[in-house]
């Protein structure tokens, strides 16, 4: 029974860490998308994207101290922190969601179709750079809400592959 009170603990622990994390990548994201004209959001949501490993592992450093007795494996630090990545990967992918669907109307498109089209009539510019642009302007003209919501829960979930292994080398912590 204890062990079953200790693996509910455990995905318990990484849901709620894992939405606390996701609250500031939704927030980054948000910033993102308001931000592309503004340069003070933009450099926000840069700084929350290069600090959001350290967040993760500050997180997760407050579980192994609250719930694990400051005692935690490296395989338990990765499991843990690979959950908390997954929860928030989800949770990000919701709200990013409804920003599209019912709040944004288009508008972070246009603005990024808007800076490739000025960057498109840059005097110099290659013409094999020009066709790119072209190419991406019209794949951003075909993506939906949906698309563009699958696309960043796949970044999410790709960082939540690779980026535990390197955090839990510094949350893991064994007391002899």
């Amino acid at each position: 029974m204890k062990a079953e009170d200790n693996r509910k603990s455990f995905y318990q622990g990484a849901m709620q860490q894992g939405t606390m994390l996701g609250i500031v990548w939704s927030i980054m994201f948000l910033l993102l998308f308001i931000g592309t004209d503004d340069l003070l959001m933009l450099f926000t949501s840069m700084t929350l994207f290069m600090g959001s490993p350290v967040i993760a592992a500050l997180l997760a450093i407050k579980y192994r101290r609250t719930e694990c007795n400051n005692t935690m494996s490296y395989m338990q630090a990765w499991g843990f922190t690979f959950y908390m990545y997954i929860f928030a990967s989800i949770f990000c992918a919701f709200i990013t969601f409804l920003y599209f669907k019912f709040v944004d109307g288009g508008a972070f498109f246009q603005s990024i179709q808007k800076m490739l089209t000025e960057s498109m009539n840059t005097p110099g510019l290659p013409e094999a750079m020009k066709q790119q642009f072209q190419i991406t302007m019209e794949e951003f003209s075909r993506t939906t809400p949906i698309g563009f919501t699958w696309t960043i829960l796949n970044s999410c979930i790709s960082n939540s592959c690779f980026l535990p292994f390197l955090i839990a080398i510094f949350v893991r912590k064994n007391n002899k």
